[in-house]
This record gives structure tokens, sequence and C-alpha cells, in this order.
């Protein structure tokens, strides 16, 4: 009788475990209509369902390598109520037919923007349902994993609730934390101040309470991950409050880490402390005026206070780099490849460092290429200027486009991408051409694109290509 009630018992618990639903761990909102659910995490799987735009799909699992070309392409599982299914997640990141949401974010954030707009899905081309004021706080559910760039800005959607009770979603480089409240047992309290903080000795004492209690290590604030532990050296800090104990004077500090990657941005909590002056340099200038005194001397000062108010400014001008490119022809100007780390409000590297191109002539200076990290040189027509051919590659497709130069900008002539799905698109600077023959080489004056024994010859003159076979 005890084995039959054993052999009922695993019985039972094994049916339960089989029959267990995975829950989910977000939720997908389909942008565009006729966006694929495979049934395998696989490009040539089977297409289950096309899914219309506006429908939500529950996310069970995330980031699972492609069965071919492995962690070069991620899946999603989801289950869209009629089928469970998979979808590229590079469908997400280049080509806005999808946008996932996850609950790891939430708190409260103030709309900063003079108005940010609420929409109906995570997409500039959502549904607005209110406008929201500066200064408007909402609280946030839920936010995507990738970034994307916005006016300038790189972050994600965020789904959030208004005062009004309305849900939808904002993007978040619209939206910033409230000021940070940290953690502190004690009254005691400085003079405020403003500017930053760089702690030049590795050994100094960190001070919860100056002279009275040592700092415990512990993250400092309401957010982010604990047991963290910031090597000091050299690190930069928002100076905070001031004071002078036993003639020695004391600076507390405030810095929340983050961590960037090219599509998200992880939080690793905060720290707050005091810090004797012997052990610090204090300066209330911004980064950009400091650095640039201590490491500007040998850099063109015009082309500083340029870089300074460019959308992505130069503030550390200790990681600037700047190489003259030579040109074919001497024509009285000069090209730089320029490139610096950004940085946020925290003193975080950011995910990406600048890399640009600048031409600079009797005029000034001037921004040819905003990113030139996958470009290339080649002088087309044999004219002594070169042309720019820049490639971008992602998870499934890739990107080319070529440049020339008009006066103190450049203006794409030709372009072509193509993908592991479809055919490729090519435009040129006449309009736009169905290309189907995707492997791409220059011999000047000539772009070639072959596919076996078929060619297309297109000749460059002048800023324009000519079919010419």
């Amino acid at each position: 009788m005890k084995r039959k009630r054993i052999f009922i018992f695993l019985f039972i618990s094994l049916t339960f475990c089989f029959c267990k639903k995975a829950e989910p761990i977000g939720k997908g909102y389909v942008l565009q209509s006729g966006l694929c659910l495979h049934s395998s995490h696989q490009l040539q799987s089977e297409c289950l369902e096309k899914l219309e735009a506006g429908s939500v799909v529950q996310i069970l699992k995330y980031q699972i390598p492609d069965t071919e070309l492995k962690e070069n392409l991620f899946w999603y599982l989801v289950n869209s109520g009629k089928n469970q299914g998979y979808i590229s997640m590079n469908e997400e990141v280049t080509r806005n037919m999808f946008a996932s949401i996850f609950p790891s974010t939430s708190g409260n954030m103030i709309v900063n923007a003079s108005s940010l707009r609420l929409r109906a899905t995570p997409s500039l081309l959502g549904e607005i349902l209110e406008m929201l004021p500066n200064g408007t706080e909402v609280t946030v559910q839920g936010k995507t994993p990738f970034n994307i760039k916005i006016d300038g800005k790189y972050d994600g959607w965020v789904e959030i609730v208004s005062p009004s009770g309305k849900r939808g979603f904002s993007f978040a480089g619209f939206l910033k934390y409230p000021p940070e409240t940290f953690k502190d047992d004690s009254e005691f309290t400085g003079d405020p101040v403003t500017g930053f903080i760089v702690i030049r000795n590795p050994n100094a004492t960190l001070w919860a309470i100056p002279e009275k209690a040592k700092w415990d290590g512990k993250n400092s604030c309401d957010r982010g991950m604990e047991g963290q532990n910031p090597k000091i050296q050299d690190m930069y800090l928002v100076a905070v409050e001031k004071t002078k104990l036993n003639g020695v004077v004391y600076y507390k500090g405030n810095r929340h880490f983050y961590g960037y990657s090219d599509v998200s941005r992880d939080d690793f909590g905060c720290v707050s402390f005091w810090i004797a002056e012997p052990d610090l340099e204090y300066s209330n200038e911004t980064m950009f005026e400091w650095s640039k005194k201590k490491y500007g001397i040998s850099f063109d000062q015009k082309l500083l206070q340029y870089l300074s108010k460019q959308e992505n400014p130069l503030e550390d001008v200790s990681t600037l780099s700047v190489t003259e490119i030579n040109q074919p022809s001497n024509s009285g100007e000069t090209l730089y490849e320029v490139s610096y780390d950004t940085y946020d409000d925290n003193f975080n590297k950011e995910r990406r460092s600048i890399q640009q191109l600048y031409l600079k002539n009797s005029s000034g200076y001037f921004l040819l290429l905003d990113n030139i990290d996958p470009s290339s040189k080649i002088d087309l027509d044999g004219d002594g200027v070169y042309e720019w051919k820049v490639v971008n590659s992602f998870r499934s497709d890739s990107e080319t486009k070529y440049y020339h130069r008009s006066g103190n900008t450049l203006k794409e002539f030709f372009s072509m991408s193509q993908s592991d799905m479809t055919a490729c698109d090519g435009s040129t600077s006449d309009g736009d051409t169905e290309i189907e023959y995707c492997h791409l080489e220059e011999s000047p004056p000539y772009i070639i694109i072959t596919q076996g024994k078929k060619i297309k010859k297109y000749k460059y003159s002048q800023g324009k290509v000519t079919l010419v076979k």
C-alpha cells in the first residue's frame, strides 16, 4: 500500500512538471504587418504565422542562438496565442518590425523635454495617447533591451503609466530619474558644492562620516546591483558637499555606476562617501575646461572648441586623438580622423567612442562623416579627391554607401543593402534600382556588383554613377 501511494505521488508530480507552461518573461509588440513567426530559430524555417501590426505576443525565452549562424543571430521564443514559435531579434534591432519590453526596469522617472509623447506602441509611428509636459513624473514598468538613436540620444523605449492613468510607451532618452536619493544614516552635512572630484590616492580612507565612521562599501542608492567593489584610484565622482574638520578639508562625492553595451545599459549601483582633500583633486569647472588645461596644449584650440559644441561633444581631452589623412592632391585643405570617448553625467564611459571625419580649410572645420569606423577611402575617378565607402554590418544584413565631396560636405551617390532573407536593394543618385547580385567591389572608375557570371557595372563620374553593363 505504501509503494502504491509513492507511485501515485510520483505520477502526479511528474505529470504536473511536464504540463506546466513556461511563464512569460516579457511582452513583444508587432510594429509592422507581415512579421514571420518561425517554427524554428533558423532563418529558412517554416513561417507558422504572419503577425499583424498591433499584435502583442508573450516572450518566453530570450537570446536563443540561431541553429546555423550561432551567436551571429539571436531569437525570441514567443507565444502568439495561436502558435508558439520564434522571432528573429534582427526584426527588432535593424528592421523596426518588432519591439520587446521586459519588466527589469521600474521606478519613477521625470519628463526631461518641453513635452513628451505617450504612444500606444514602442515606435515613432505609434498613436499618440497623451502629451506629457516637462517635469511630469511617470511610473516606469518595463524597457526595451536595445538602444536606438533618436534626436541624437541613445536609449530605449519604456512602458510607463502617466499621472492620468494612461499606459503607453515613451522614448527614455527624454526621461530622467529623480535626483538620486542616497542612503545616509547620519545627520552630518556640509556646505553644498558643484563640480567633480578625482581620487588620486589608491589607499585613501573613505568616510561615511568624516573622522568618525568609515564607509562600509555598500550600495548607496535604491537601484542597481549590490556587491560592486570599484577601484578608487583616478575615480571620478560628482562633488556635492564640502566641510572642514581639525584643519582638514573633506569633500563628499556621489556616483551612479552604469555599464554600456551596443544594446543595453546595466545598473551597477551607487557610491557616496567623504574623502580628505590631500587624497583627491577637486574642480568646479566642466570636465572639458579642466581637461583642456591639462591635455589640450598640443591640439588646435579652435578644433577643441568646435568639438566641444557637437551633438556628442568632446568632454575629456585626454581621450582625444587627431590623425591627418594624406590626400592624393594638395588642395589647400586638410582631412582629419578624430576620435574620443563619451561619458554620461556620472563619468561612465558610454557604449561607443566617437570616430569622425573632419575637413579643415580657410573657412574653418567641417564635419564630413559622423562615424568612420566602418569606412574606407578611394579615389574612384582619379581627380585627386577621395570618395568614401561606409559599410555597416548587422546580424543578417549589411548596408554599403558611397559618398562624394560636395563643397564642405559629403553627399551619398550610391548605396546597396542586402539581407540573408531578401534580395539586394540598391539606390543611385538618380533613384532606386533593384539589384539581384550582391558581391560588390571597386575598380576605378567602376563599382562592380557580381554573382557568379552575372555582372552589373556602374561608372562613377562627378558625383554620379551610370549603369554601363
